[in-house]
């Protein structure tokens, strides 16, 4: 048993280096054969060498797997009775109109949110604490990478990027975006790395920031909050914010945390420049969010549109929406209201949230609650991108720790009962 657990660390070791990386296809002309991907495939004809464990983790994944595919099939149920459905007014994940039923992107972007249920189950029922080493190493690659384009567009104002490989569509839209912005009159390049774009990247990046400071990690923690900086992504700028507030929370109960804290910014204020901040802040967050720039103009109008479209849709498919895959928004909850309906993002909602209300005050424990926080509103406001692996690793992480507590409480009860009744005895 030994044997078989140390080979299981070791392709856990391979999975971790590849996980994050999302724009590169060893198949190029086939989507979704990235490492990561087609290492968590396979985990499930792994998982059979353990008899002791492998019963958990299929139960887990069919309960899943049961709830998705109902919800899914109820809506498709509930559309088939309707009369003249039109999909228009929607931002399609196919972009042809027709058909209405069992479209396509329903089984693609179906099998991407598969392979996350079984990367979240693994990590509930196998994880290891001797993994924590092991889990930065892909967020470091990453990172590394993306510091070494930002640095080669800074020296020769030219895109460095030579690994990713991904395409959209019919090939035409790279799916790696090259983007720059300007600071002080200086052009720089918005890092992104294997992620596809700098959003990606941020949501990417944002758990092991947060997992890494509440670890004390002190260099992991500055080299991923530079490069969620470097990224000019209003996700890392979002998410950093809902970061500080969460830990706000609590250093605001001490006068004099809070002191040194505000103290810190006024300082800081000073020494880069209220106005280089007051520029900084109003383009790079409140324009976006606002949609006084293009991408927030653009964002805002897809959020409207969908929930526009929602509030006119049937009572029964305001509960289950149309069918998973079929609209993609630029923010997640107006595509999950039209593609799950109000029981898909509440089952969303709550499998996020859960972890958040029963974990533990250990740092680890924290981190995960505000990584799962963080990843959630990033997600639900500016990304809706559901089946990046990183944020599955988390959650799956969440979810061992709470069953862990469950399993301390079962045995504390055991032994509990056994001392009454040896006492009765006695």
């Amino acid at each position: 048993m030994n044997r078989k657990l140390q080979a299981f660390d070791r392709y856990y070791i391979i999975l971790a280096f590849f996980l994050p990386i999302s724009s590169y296809l060893l198949i190029p002309s086939v989507q979704g054969t990235t490492f990561g991907y087609l290492l968590t495939f396979l985990l499930p004809v792994f998982v059979l060498l353990y008899k002791n464990k492998r019963g958990e983790f299929y139960f887990d994944f069919m309960r899943i797997m049961v709830v998705f595919i109902f919800v899914n099939m109820t809506a498709q149920m509930v559309l088939g009775f309707r009369q003249n459905v039109s999909l228009e007014g929607l931002r399609l994940v196919d972009e042809n109109l027709q058909p209405i039923m069992m479209r396509s992107s329903m089984i693609t972007q179906s099998i991407y949110l598969v392979a996350c249920f079984i990367l979240f189950v693994f990590v509930k029922n196998f994880y290891n604490e001797e993994w924590d080493k092991y889990i930065f190493r892909g967020a470091i690659l990453i990172s590394i990478y993306g510091l070494y384009e930002f640095m080669y567009f800074f020296i020769f104002k030219d895109n460095g990027d030579f690994i990713s490989n991904r395409t959209f569509g019919d090939g035409s839209f790279k799916g790696s975006l090259f983007q720059t912005y300007t600071v002080a009159g200086m052009t720089l390049q918005r890092v992104k790395s294997l992620t596809g774009e700098p959003s990606m990247f941020a949501l990417t990046i944002l758990p092991f920031w947060i997992y890494a400071a509440r670890l004390k990690k002190k260099f992991l923690s500055l080299l991923f909050f530079t490069l969620l900086i470097l990224s000019n992504s209003t996700t890392a700028f979002l998410g950093i914010a809902i970061y500080f507030l969460l830990i706000g929370s609590k250093i605001l109960k001490s006068p004099i945390k809070m002191y040194l804290v505000f103290s810190s910014m006024f300082i800081g204020s000073l020494i880069i420049g209220f106005e280089k901040i007051s520029t900084i802040f109003q383009t790079n967050v409140v324009e976006k969010l606002s949609g006084q720039d293009v991408s927030g103009g653009a964002r805002t109008e897809f959020m409207q549109q969908h929930i526009d479209y929602f509030m006119n849709m049937p009572f029964f498919n305001k509960l289950f929406g149309l069918g998973f895959g079929y609209v993609r928004s630029t923010d997640f909850f107006s595509t999950l209201l039209v593609n799950t309906g109000l029981i898909g993002i509440t089952l969303f909602t709550l499998l996020f949230f859960y972890p958040v209300f029963k974990l533990g005050k250990t740092d680890k424990e924290v981190g995960l609650k505000y990584s799962l926080i963080v990843l959630y509103i990033a997600m639900m406001i500016s990304v809706p991108e559901f089946s990046y692996l990183s944020t599955w690793l988390f959650l799956g992480i969440a979810y061992y720790y709470v069953k862990q507590q469950k399993i301390a409480r079962i045995n504390y009860a055991k032994e509990r009962k056994q001392r009454i009744s040896m006492q009765k005895v006695s």
